[in-house]
């Protein structure tokens, strides 16, 4: 046998047989052998242990909480797999199972464990040899500190044996140590970093512990820390001479701004060996700093939130930071990252906290915790204390503190394990709004009503219970009075002008409808299910039947809240547009909760919304006429939209002028815009926003020269934007020229030129009159219409002011409407057009009488009619109408102010007489003769310094006209003025 190798049988023999106590282990921790002295050792067998993992062989013990056999030992085998050199450990405890003939349980030894790796060819850990020396009787020996000396003496020697071979073996762990000195000492570093980052719940103090373990682990000189707020990274401290000294700094940066701003944009670490040439690094920083390289990791959250970053400065002895010091940075950026959230969940964590002591401190309801099992009080607040009458013991027994002044009806005292709080605490019962009779210490009782839950760990069992408690006094008292309420907050709601009811939400049906509410007799019936919805059914703004499920009573009591919700019921009788309010009133005070609905019929509003529309129909057939320029522009030479009239007038299209091409400012000369300045001064001081109507130029583009009168006046609040209304007089300016001309030439006309010249100036009088009458007259309707119908939608939840608002509108919109009918048809007499009427039987005494009686809602009893008391024809009551209004409109506007106005009817034959009396001003023969002419005005009515466009009496004569009759006046100061209409019975329109 000698020199020949041994066989893996004679092999594995001889190392079971080895005195000594060895483990052979695999890379993964696997038990491939055992000596025999390790089974005896351990009292395990071969068989039970082979190919099983150490920690699952010998396991530490689960009844010591503080074993730390284990976990010494895995650290150890883990250096020798990474450092592949030997690890001598220190003296373990570590327990070993007793067998079951033994008594089971684990018998304490004490180890001294040497790991020592054996590589394989290619340097690589193989096998791990795990060698102990039973040194149990030695210690146990110190820890006992026996005195018997015959153990002393059989163990002296022992003992000098075990002392040498620790110190032979803490030789060999100081050259080991050695090799390893500087990856311990970084362990070590990253280690504690760990455990002061984690033992810190503040974030300055983390980040400064970060910088300064960072600073030494690398052995860099300085560095500084930032946090992000508000999307930019915040520095405020900086860390000198390896963290010893700190600094106060403040520098804020943003995004892409500095290395701190580059890696807050890339997210990822940034090293820069060359700091003075580095286009990230901030120059002026970097000579004030004294920085030669640096280093800076983003620290990043495990949901991805960047929280902030580190950066180091200047690595000691001039050398550079490497990928190695990078990959060390990491582990603490990582712990960093962990303490940082864990900080930020603890101020969440505290703030929420404090936020929770202050309700519980200021909530209305007593509060008591108590502890299981003990029962003990840990906390209660000021409210219990004030309900209960007497201050909550927190130490004692349940006896002596749990509710103890509780009684039945029968004032017979509760035992202990009929408190809610004693139930919850002791069988894990959850008590909901009990009502408990409570005596107080000085005698009186309170009506409570508890409510008591356990509270319960991870595994289910009970560590708390608590206990929150009302007064319900104040709440049967309420109850008592809920009655007497509910029957003032009826008779209130009935007072209401407004149709209200009140709906239960659990049940959908109505519960009360207030007087304006039943005048409606509607069929609304208390429960839906009641009403035949093939008779009776809603539709919404689109015509669209909306289900029950989704009427307003259905969705407020399901807890919708809404305003201005229109519906439109739907009957055999007919059909009512509804505007709907709703909201669900909570239950709170003990009162249930309660849904209101408050609607209101809108078919007023709706016949207003229809004439403002047809109004602005009218209007834009106005606009659309082209009986003279319309403009909207703005005072700074801005154009908006301009009518065809206007456009051709300054020989540009409407697309042009409409895409912003043409200016009026462009086209006036500059010695015109000092007059557009004037006239926009005029407007900002004028408390209407208008001007005096005024003669300008327009130079166009191919050169001709434009007069216009123009007239205008703001459209808005701001003074900025106007509309403004343009007649073109270039025919007029030329008349004048010309007419000037003559008179330097031919002296024997003068008169005749000046009489000419004189009607001139007078046509460009009454059209500067009427473009300010229509600048104003017409303005001021459509902006009160405009803003009152703005405002409607505003006024949902008010009725009243909603019909107020369309009631403004609708006198509004019958201005301008009035207006622009009268212009128009005044534009149709002048073109020689007769107006078209609609001739039916009608009684011109009811025309008249009825006609008479709206003027007196203005002007007061100042009408007298008399005459015939029936006469019947066939004429256009509308067009009656307006001649009337004309005709005793113009008598009291230029008439005696205190005198009466007559009108009087009389029958001749096939013809009817209408004549209008006023006493006052007469007018002269002269002025009668152009009286009925377009624009035209008398003496008088301008002395009067009254308003008009000159086209009312025009409109009288072209009504008369179209009917087949005529008109007349007769003026003197003995008789007064009269106005005499004369109609044939059967009137013809005329074509």
């Amino acid at each position: 046998m000698r020199g020949e190798h041994l066989s893996d049988r004679t092999f594995r023999r001889l190392f079971e047989a080895v005195p000594g106590l060895y483990l052979i282990l695999d890379p993964e921790l696997i038990i491939v052998a055992v000596s025999d002295a390790y089974l005896h050792a351990t009292k395990a067998r071969r068989e039970d242990i082979l190919g099983r993992h150490i920690f699952e062989a010998f396991p530490d013990n689960p009844d010591d909480p503080h074993a730390t056999g284990t976990k010494n030992l895995g650290a150890s085998l883990r250096r020798v797999l990474a450092s592949k050199a030997t690890d001598t450990m220190a003296v373990q405890k570590y327990p070993v199972r007793r067998p079951a003939s033994e008594g089971g349980g684990f018998e304490d030894r004490y180890w001294s464990p040497v790991n020592s790796p054996l590589l394989d060819e290619s340097g690589n850990v193989s096998f791990i040899i795990h060698r102990v020396e039973d040194v149990t009787e030695y210690v146990q020996l110190k820890e006992r500190g026996l005195e018997q000396r015959r153990l002393t003496e059989q163990l002296e020697s022992r003992a000098h044996e075990m002392e040498a071979e620790i110190s032979r073996r803490a030789q060999e762990l100081q050259r080991a140590n050695a090799q390893l000195e500087q990856r311990t000492r970084q362990l070590e570093i990253l280690t504690t970093a760990a455990q002061e980052l984690n033992s810190s719940l503040q974030i300055e103090h983390i980040m400064r512990c970060l910088v300064r373990m960072s600073l030494e682990l690398v052995n860099a000189s300085e560095g500084a820390w930032g946090q992000l707020i508000d999307g930019r990274m915040i520095f405020t401290e900086y860390l000198k001479q390896q963290g010893k000294l700190i600094e106060p700094l403040l520098s804020v940066l943003e995004p892409g701004v500095g290395v701190p701003g580059h890696v807050m944009v890339t997210r990822e670490p940034y090293v820069s060996n060359d700091a003075a040439h580095d286009p990230h690094v901030l120059s002026h920083l970097q000579k004030a700093m004294g920085v030669r390289n640096l280093i800076d990791l983003p620290i990043i959250g495990r949901s991805g939130e960047l929280l902030g970053c580190f950066e180091l400065h200047n690595k000691q002895g001039g050398l550079p930071f490497t990928h190695e010091d990078l990959e060390l940075l990491e582990g603490l950026r990582a712990s960093a990252a962990v303490a940082l959230e864990n900080a930020r969940l603890y101020e969440a964590l505290q703030s929420e906290r404090r936020t929770l002591e202050a309700i519980v401190k200021q909530m209305p309801a007593g509060l008591i915790l108590i502890e299981a099992p003990s029962g003990r009080f840990i906390y209660y607040n000021q409210e219990a204390e004030r309900l209960l009458g007497h201050p909550v013991p927190l130490a004692g027994n349940p006896e002596q503190g749990t509710l103890h002044g509780a009684v039945h009806e029968d004032l017979t005292p509760y035992g202990l394990d009929e408190y809610p709080i004693a139930r919850a605490l002791l069988q894990g019962e959850t008590v909901k709004d009990e009502e408990m009779l409570y005596r107080r210490d000085d005698g009186s009782f309170a009506h409570l009503s508890v409510t008591a839950a356990p509270i319960r760990d991870s595994a289910g069992r009970i560590i708390q219970a608590v206990t929150v408690f009302i007064d319900s006094s104040v709440r049967k008292a309420a109850e008592a009075a809920s009655h007497d309420e509910r029957k003032w907050l009826e008779a209130l709601l009935d007072r209401l002008p407004v149709p209200v009811a009140l709906i239960d939400p659990a049940t959908r049906e109505f519960t009360f409808r207030n007087e304006e509410a039943k005048r409606l007799r509607l069929p609304l019936p208390l429960n839906l299910s009641q009403l035949d919805d093939t008779k009776y059914y809603a539709t919404d703004v689109r015509g669209r039947r909306i289900p029950f499920s989704e009427l307003p009573r259905s969705r407020v009591a399901r807890g919708e809240t809404f305003s201005g919700v229109e519906v439109t019921w739907n009957t055999p009788e007919g059909s009512i547009p509804f505007i709907f309010n709703g909201r669900l009133m909570p239950p709170m005070h003990g009162r249930p909760a309660l849904a209101i609905l408050v609607f209101q019929d809108i078919s007023e509003l709706k016949r207003v919304e229809a004439e403002l529309n047809q109004s602005e129909t009218r209007f834009r057939r106005l606009y659309e006429s082209n009986l003279l320029g319309i403009v909207f522009g703005d005072i700074g030479g801005g154009l908006y939209d301009v009518n065809e009239y206007y456009a051709q007038l300054i020989g540009s299209s409407r697309e042009e002028i409409l895409a912003g091409q043409v200016r009026w400012d462009e086209i006036t000369p500059p010695e015109e815009l000092e007059k557009d300045k004037a006239a926009a001064r005029e407007m900002l001081e004028s408390p209407e926003g208008v001007c005096t109507p005024y003669e300008k130029r327009y130079v166009l583009k191919d050169g001709r020269v434009v007069w216009i009168l123009l007239g205008a006046a703001f459209l808005d609040e701001n003074r900025f934007k106007n509309v403004a209304f343009v007649l073109d007089i270039t025919q007029g300016k030329a008349a004048e020229e010309q007419l000037a001309r003559s008179l330097s030439s031919e002296q024997l006309a003068r008169e005749e030129a000046e009489i000419a010249l004189t009607q001139l100036r007078m046509e460009r009088d009454l059209r500067e009159q009427f473009v300010s009458a229509l600048s104003h007259d017409l303005r001021t309707p459509l902006t009160a219409a405009k803003m009152s119908a703005q405002l409607i939608p505003r006024q949902a939840n008010l009725p009243d002011k909603v019909y107020a608002l369309a009631a403004r509108v609708k006198l509004n919109i019958d201005r301008a409407d009035q207006m622009i009918t009268d212009l128009l048809d005044a534009s149709r007499i002048r073109a020689g057009q007769g107006l078209p009427i609609v001739a039916a039987p009608c009684d011109l005494r009811q025309v008249v009488a009825g006609t008479l009686e709206d003027l007196a809602t203005v002007h007061g009893e100042r009408f007298s009619l008399r005459g015939e008391e029936r006469l019947q024809g066939n004429w256009d009551a509308d067009a009656l109408r307006r001649l009337i209004e004309n005709l005793c409109s113009n008598a009291i506007k230029y008439g005696d102010p205190t005198g009466r106005v007559t009108v009087t009817l009389r029958e001749d034959g096939n013809q009817v007489e209408l004549a209008v009396h006023n006493w006052g001003r007469t007018i002269s023969p002269q002025e009668q003769e152009g009286l009925f002419q377009y624009f035209a005005r008398t003496k008088s009515a301008e002395v009067s310094g009254k308003k008009g466009w000159g086209i009312g009496l025009t409109l009288v004569r072209g009504v008369a006209e179209a009917h087949g009759g005529s008109v007349h006046v007769e003026s003197t100061q003995e008789n007064g003025t009269t106005f005499w209409v004369r109609l044939p019975k059967d009137a013809k329109p005329s074509q």
